[in-house]
């Protein structure tokens, strides 16, 4: 299983451009007390995001 703060800085690296297909932004974890970076999607780059996952999954098969 690959970490989130590795995965999604590796998808984005497909040309998503910041302020038009995400918005990345910081949230304070309370209980780990850390500042966590976050990333809020449209929908069109989730789909392009998941099919990028998808594929790149079924190639190791």
């Amino acid at each position: 299983m690959e970490r989130f703060n590795s995965w999604m800085p590796r998808m984005l690296e497909y040309g998503f451009d910041e302020g038009v297909d995400y918005i990345g932004c910081k949230v304070f974890n309370t209980l780990a007390r850390q500042e966590l970076d976050d990333f809020a999607l449209t929908l069109d780059t989730a789909k392009e995001v998941s099919m990028l996952h998808i594929n790149r999954y079924f190639k190791h098969w």
